[in-house]
């Protein structure tokens, strides 16, 4: 089991929160290609509200389900989205949590790319947590529902044969130019053929592509799929003129990516640091899916070269949080008591003779 230590007195509070599901972590993840069990605890605060960015126990009412065919502000997998059209903030976020400060986090390793969804070159996962948002993003209080990001509505046939997502006309990219339908189709097809498997697994059960507005596009898939709606809901808009002409997108870089997300990369030092500081002018701050989220101005990742090293920035204070989970043998040997002394009279084997 893995679990949080927090040297920040908004984390420390935060974590106190009397209700566990408010406070509980839950993965910010994509359906189709999950990070590894670390990352995802780390996405789980991040992106949900602990450790400062506002938790707070909320209870809704369910939702009456709306015909499938109908544009709507939400999905589920299965039944009806529990928040209402109106909903004015996530369960679990709390709109009038404190904003600003750092968050400053460890990791292992390195990075040498800024670039998260192809094979080349090694990413930090905060880079598609923090500067990416999707058409639809995801409410943790409910097992499977999607919520409008960058779509302002959804649609899908009765038999989930397709799928409709009409852009919202404020969605901007962190250099102030519309997110556009152009942006949308070319990042699933790219991604599809230059990106992570995952994109391609997903993208072989769409048949069909249509324009059907000036801000709203249709998916019609091979056959009747409920979940495939889902992944594409959940799958990042990349800005297609910051490749297109320009670079190849499977090729790694160290060029930030222009994305639509709540923190822009304010410095890189490639194998040391990232820091990711807050857009001020970013256009999704109003949404009720962001209320109370998203509060740390700026977060820093640091990285180390073992386990013991981390932890010893996190006791030193250099650090805001240490996740733990089983600890190395280094650490092992720092916290393990020391072995009792074997008797004398004990049988050499458990198969030895006892005395006659």
């Amino acid at each position: 089991m893995r679990e949080y230590r927090s040297n920040s007195a908004a984390g420390k509070r935060n974590l106190s929160r009397p209700s566990a599901r408010a406070a509980s972590f839950r993965p910010d993840v994509n359906l189709s290609d999950r990070p590894d069990p670390m990352r995802r605890s780390m996405l789980r605060a991040l992106g949900l509200g602990a450790l400062g960015l506002g938790v707070g126990p909320t209870s809704w009412g369910i939702a009456h389900a709306q015909p499938q065919d109908a544009a709507r502000h939400a999905i589920s997998m299965h039944g009806a989205p529990a928040l209402p059209e109106e909903f004015a903030h996530l369960p679990h976020a709390d709109p009038d949590a404190p904003q600003g400060g750092t968050l400053r986090l460890g990791e292992l390793g390195g990075y040498d790319s800024l670039n998260p969804y192809i094979l080349k070159g090694r990413a930090p996962w905060a880079v598609r947590t923090l500067s990416g948002v999707s058409l639809m993003g995801r409410s943790y209080d409910e097992p499977v529902s999607l919520y409008g990001l960058l779509a302002e509505t959804i649609a899908t046939g009765p038999a989930r044969d397709w799928v409709e997502f009409a852009l919202r006309p404020e969605a901007r990219f962190s250099d102030g130019a519309p997110v556009t339908l152009d942006d949308v189709i070319w990042s699933m097809e790219t991604l599809a053929a230059d990106g992570l498997p995952g994109f391609r697994n997903a993208w072989s059960r769409v048949a069909e592509v249509t324009r059907t507005g000036p801000r709203s596009v249709r998916f019609a898939f091979s056959e009747p799929d409920r979940e495939a709606a889902l992944i594409l809901g959940l799958r990042p808009i990349l800005q297609r003129a910051q490749f297109e002409g320009r670079r190849d997108f499977a090729e790694s870089s160290l060029e930030p990516l222009t994305g639509s997300g709540p923190y822009v990369v304010a410095a890189a030092d490639p194998g040391r640091s990232i820091v990711f500081a807050r857009d001020p002018d970013w256009w999704g701050g109003a949404l009720p899916f962001n209320a109370g989220r998203w509060n740390f101005a700026e977060i820093r990742h640091e990285w180390f070269k073992d386990d013991a090293s981390l932890f010893e920035a996190f006791r030193a204070g250099a650090l805001d949080v240490f996740r733990e989970g089983d600890p190395p043998a280094g650490m092992k040997a720092m916290i393990s008591p020391p072995s009792a002394p074997a008797s004398s009279s004990a049988p050499s084997s458990p198969m030895a003779a006892p005395p006659a």
